[in-house]
Parts: C-alpha cells; sequence; structure tokens
C-alpha cells in the first residue's frame, strides 16, 4: 500500500512538472496571407496596425499614413537615415522613438521605427493595409522565435526547440541573417527573409556563378517604392538545397545591387548573392532565431 501511494505521488509530481513546461511557453498566432507573408497585430498610441514580420529588415518601419494619423514626431537629433528596396536608389528615411508599443501581446517596449511610404509595395496583399515592418532587431532584442510553418511567433524556450536540428548562420554587419545554401550545385550566401515569399537571387549574382538561363516570359513583376514596376524573371528547374534538405520551391530573380553593393564589403564571409523567402523556409518547418544565430529545422 506505501509503494502504491508512492509511485501516485510520483506520477502527480511527474505530471504537473510537465505541464508546468508547456505552460512556458508563450506566443501569439500571426496571421497567415495568401501570398505567405506573416503579419503580427502591433499597437501604437492604443491604435492596432498590422505589421509584416520580416527578417529580411534591418530596422523597423512605420507606414507614413500611419505617422500622420498618429501625428508622429520625428527624431531631431537624427533626421534620418539610409535604406534600400530591390530596384530603387538609395532612400532617405525618418526616425520615430515610440514608447510602449505592444507587439502581438508579448512584449511592451519602447520601439524605433523608420519611416517609409509602404502601400506601393504591399498593395493587393490583403483586404487590408499594411502599416508596418517588424525587422530582425526586434526580434533579436527580445531573442524571440519565429515559427514559419505554424506562423507563430514566441518567447524565448528551449522546450519549444526540443526534435529540431539547429543551423549556425551568420549576420553581416547591418544585422541581416544568412545561410550557405546551394542552387543546382553552386554554393552561394543567401539572406534569411520571412518578409519575401520565394528564393530570390540577384540577377548579377545569378550571371556571374552561372546559375542557369533567366526567363521573364512568366510575367511575375516587382513593385518599388515609387510604385515603379520591374519584371522578375525566372530559372526553370532549379535544385535548391538548404541546411542538406532539398526543397521544390521557385527560383525568382530580382534586382537586388543597392542592397548588396553595401552589404558584400562588409559581409562576414563571402558575398550575399539573394534571399530565401517564407515558402521556402516554410517547406523546411524552420523556426528562426536571430539573436542566437540559428535556423532550426524539423
Amino acid at each position: 500500500m506505501i509503494n502504491i501511494k508512492i509511485i501516485s505521488l510520483i506520477s502527480v509530481v511527474i505530471y504537473f512538472c510537465s505541464f508546468e513546461a508547456v505552460a512556458k511557453i508563450k506566443g501569439t498566432a500571426l496571421e497567415l496571407l495568401p501570398s505567405g507573408h506573416l503579419i503580427v497585430d502591433v499597437v501604437i498610441k492604443g491604435e492596432t496596425a498590422k505589421f509584416i514580420v520580416d527578417t529580411g529588415a534591418s530596422s523597423s518601419v512605420i507606414d507614413k499614413k500611419l505617422v500622420k494619423k498618429l501625428s508622429l514626431t520625428p527624431l531631431s537629433n537624427e533626421a534620418s537615415i539610409q535604406g534600400y528596396v530591390p530596384g530603387e536608389h538609395v532612400l532617405e528615411m525618418l526616425k520615430y522613438r515610440l514608447n510602449e508599443v505592444d507587439l502581438g501581446g508579448l512584449v511592451k517596449s519602447e520601439i524605433v521605427f523608420v519611416e517609409q511610404d509602404l502601400s506601393p509595395m504591399f498593395q493587393g496583399l490583403s483586404q487590408y493595409e499594411i502599416q508596418g515592418i517588424i525587422g530582425q532587431e526586434i526580434l533579436a532584442k527580445f531573442g524571440l522565435l519565429l515559427d514559419v510553418s505554424k506562423a507563430k511567433l514566441y518567447l524565448p524556450n528551449e522546450q519549444l526547440l526540443k526534435g529540431y536540428t539547429a543551423t549556425h548562420i551568420q549576420t553581416t554587419a547591418i544585422g541581416l541573417s544568412f545561410i550557405e545554401i546551394e542552387i543546382n550545385q553552386i554554393k552561394l550566401n543567401m539572406f534569411i527573409d520571412s518578409g519575401a515569399t520565394e528564393v530570390m537571387i540577384d540577377k548579377e549574382m545569378a550571371i556571374k556563378h552561372n546559375v542557369g538561363e533567366i526567363s521573364y516570359d512568366n510575367q511575375m513583376e516587382g513593385v518599388g517604392e515609387n510604385g515603379n514596376i520591374r519584371k522578375i524573371g525566372l530559372i526553370e528547374h532549379s535544385i535548391i538545397m538548404i541546411a542538406g534538405r532539398s526543397i521544390d520551391s521557385l527560383l525568382l530573380v530580382d534586382d537586388f545591387s543597392g542592397l548588396l553593393s553595401q552589404v558584400n564589403p562588409v559581409a562576414l564571409q563571402g558575398e550575399i548573392s539573394g534571399l530565401i523567402g517564407v515558402s521556402a523556409l516554410a517547406k523546411l518547418s524552420a523556426i528562426i532565431d536571430v539573436k542566437n544565430q540559428r535556423l532550426y529545422i524539423n
């Protein structure tokens, strides 16, 4: 009888310990758009806005319309910073320091945003306006974990990562994460970009490394900061290997020359050739840990 009581007590202790470990995993569900973009609710001065979670953005961005609506005042001692988007020249962007910004109910903190007109780039993605971007510096600051396939954002928790294989990722001088992959047996460094959808390579890099023949018959287009439309190329029948795993993904071709000209001279190891978007990352069941420079794959 004593033995039975002891076993029962042990079972209860194990049960509660397991429950406690699961309960400590705190996260928030993200909205998954048909395009593959991940959306988080951000509350600024009582206004709830839709922001894209973008590991390919070095800074967090607030749309010009929201700045005007909230009557925000830019930092006077830091007039502007430079930014880059595909197909565009250097952009000058004002900075704003905002207090008690609520990020998906996970954290409430001061966040510095840069101002940009996002409407041309995100037009048509959803039935509502995309009013900002949560960049990698916020993910790194709070150690947030982005689960791409489950469309969730978590506070740091080792329990969540059990069963995953960790792959080391590197970081450029401006804080953008990248990883070495293989495209058609050619090793290339690519940004890990949750703000993009597919695997994309810079046109000049595709030609330089002879990755494959570029076709522009697919009628795909990109829209820049000023609403300028540009053709997006395609390299068909590409074999893409990420962290030792082959994935079925489109390989698109775009102009990243503005960004790469700034990044590649100061890259830690080798040059950057393009980016890996959420479609490919979801196929790997990837969790992105910007702070600890890890890509977890299940």
